[in-house]
């Protein structure tokens, strides 16, 4: 997918973010592409431990584990806070627009006040079967956060996740553009598709609509609609569905609008269309 981002405000808001909690946060596109961190580098810890190669794979592996998880989750609670596997706090979630993930925001690089001095033995014995440094001086300078602290800078990196979009620190080109207006087209097939849905929901004007369209679709938004939804009719009638459940299904309400707009484009009647759809049905069997 083909992202911009305004890289100038982009890192004013992880600078403010880094400011308010003291945590390291970084920004990476759909791919899992580093786009920019605040501060630039990981810490000194994190910095050595990836340092060898079997721990940098691992480190690679737990992003790779939170990201499948941020990317399934569902409803409104897109935070995945969990542990990596030198047993730091860190935190993900998406970059959404309308439901299509952009990027994610991650923050970590954290120890969990109540459990430094616990863990202090077994983080650094685990590390140092990899490597020769010692880093217990690292490991005291690690960011120390309570457990409520963590999960508040995590809230608060959600909202940041969708300011980017809200505020356009973050867009994509129109071509992406098309094929998402398309898909949601196509998948919202029976709601209210209306020009002024359509842009409330983008966050586009109505010319940049219409250019899209034209552009993209080589007809207006209108007529894209229109074919999409008689398609989608004769897709169900070609598997047995009723007229009546095919024209609904569709989006069309008016059976009589919905028999002339069919012909129109099809070139027959939809019942026709049935009828010769389960024609040739039989002839197959």
């Amino acid at each position: 997918m083909n992202i911009t981002f305004d890289v100038e405000k982009l890192r004013e808001m992880l600078e403010n973010f880094y400011t308010l909690t003291k945590i390291r946060i970084v920004i990476f596109d759909d791919a899992f592409n580093q786009v920019m961190s605040v501060p630039d580098d990981d810490c000194g810890f994190c910095g050595e431990v990836r340092k060898n190669p079997i721990l940098d794979e691992r480190c690679i592996q737990c992003d790779r584990i939170a990201r499948s998880i941020c990317r399934g989750a569902v409803g409104t609670d897109n935070i995945h806070i969990y542990t990596c596997h030198a047993g730091l706090y860190e935190a993900i979630a998406p970059i959404k627009m309308n439901g299509i993930i952009l990027g994610y925001m991650m923050l970590g690089q954290i120890i969990n006040k109540s459990e430094k001095k616990q863990k202090r033995e077994a983080i650094l014995q685990y590390v140092g079967e990899y490597t020769d440094c010692d880093l217990s001086e690292e490991y005291e300078k690690l960011t120390t956060k309570s457990q409520k602290q963590i999960e508040a800078a995590a809230k608060i990196m959600e909202a940041c996740a969708c300011y980017l979009w809200t505020n356009r620190l973050v867009s994509v080109n129109e071509d992406c553009l098309a094929a998402l207006i398309s898909g949601y087209i196509g998948n919202n097939l029976t709601a209210d598709l209306s020009v002024d849905t359509l842009c409330l929901h983008f966050r586009i004007s109505r010319n940049k609509l219409y250019k899209i369209a034209r552009e993209s679709f080589g007809m207006g938004i209108a007529e894209y609609i229109r074919k999409q939804r008689v398609q989608n009719a004769a897709a169900l009638l070609s598997k047995g569905s009723t007229v009546t459940n095919a024209a609904i299904s569709s989006g069309f309400e008016d059976y009589n609008y919905f028999s002339e707009i069919f012909k129109r484009e099809m070139g027959i009647l939809p019942s026709r269309y049935a009828a010769r759809a389960g024609e040739n049905f039989r002839q197959r069997r």
